[in-house]
C-alpha cells in the first residue's frame, strides 16, 4: 500500500511537468548510462560540422598527451601543437562511395582538431571539414581535384543534394571511427619490452 501512495505520489509531481522536459530526462539518463563517451555531431556555433566528444579516462594527463600525439603522427596529422593540457593539428582522411564491384575514394577531407585535458577526462573536437573531390587522372587513376576546397557546409543546388548529403553522412562516420581509433589508443594499455636475456651455450654440456 505504502508502494502505491508513493507512486501516486511521484505520478502528481511529474503531472505538472511539461511533458518534453520529462521525456528529456529519461533520454539523458539512458545516454548517461551508456558508456564514458559523451558524442554529437551537428553545426556548432559557427554553423560548422563539429563532431564532439567527452571521455572519462583515469590516465595521468601527461601519459595521455604523449599517446594523442603518437596516434595524431600515426594518422599523418600536420601542424601538431602541444601545450601542458592541450593539443591542436590538420587532420585527414578519405572518405569513399560504394561502386559496383568495391569503393572508390570520393572526397579528400582535412578538419581542424582539438584536445583538452583535465582531472581524469578529456575532450576533443573534429570541425572546419573541407572536401576535396577525387577525379580520375589521364591513367585511370583517383587523385585529389587540384585546387578544389569545398566547405562541408556548402549546401549545393538541388540536383546535387542527394551526394552532397551522402557525402555529410560519409564524413560523420569516418570522424566517428577516427575518434574511436583516439579513444583506443589513448586507453590501451603499453607494455614495457621484455629485457633480453643472454644466452650461454655450452659446448660441453647439452
Amino acid at each position: 500500500m505504502a508502494c502505491i501512495d508513493l507512486m501516486l505520489l511521484f505520478s502528481n509531481k511529474l503531472s505538472g511537468l511539461p511533458i518534453f522536459i520529462i521525456l528529456f530526462a529519461i533520454a539523458f539518463g539512458r545516454a548517461s548510462a551508456q558508456g564514458p563517451a559523451k558524442t554529437d555531431f551537428a553545426k556548432n556555433q559557427d554553423q560548422k560540422y563539429t563532431l564532439y566528444q567527452v571521455v572519462t579516462d583515469a590516465v595521468r594527463s601527461d601519459s595521455l598527451l604523449r599517446r594523442v600525439v603518437h596516434f595524431l603522427k600515426k594518422e599523418k596529422a600536420t601542424a601538431i601543437k602541444q601545450t601542458d593540457s592541450s593539443i591542436t593539428c590538420t587532420g585527414v582522411f578519405t572518405v569513399a562511395k560504394r561502386a559496383l564491384v568495391s569503393a572508390q575514394p570520393e572526397a579528400l577531407v582535412s578538419f581542424s582538431f582539438q584536445l583538452e585535458s583535465k582531472s581524469g577526462r578529456y575532450r576533443f573536437w573534429l570541425t572546419d571539414f573541407i572536401t576535396t573531390p577525387y577525379k580520375r587522372n589521364r591513367y585511370g587513376q583517383f587523385e585529389p581535384e587540384p585546387g578544389v576546397r569545398l566547405p562541408l557546409e556548402q549546401e549545393p543546388g538541388s540536383l546535387n543534394r542527394k551526394s552532397w548529403e551522402a557525402r555529410v553522412k560519409s564524413v560523420e562516420a569516418a570522424s566517428r571511427q577516427f575518434a574511436a581509433r583516439l579513444r583506443t589508443a589513448v586507453s590501451e594499455v603499453i607494455s614495457a619490452p621484455l629485457p633480453k636475456k643472454r644466452l650461454d651455450v655450452k659446448k660441453d654440456e647439452w
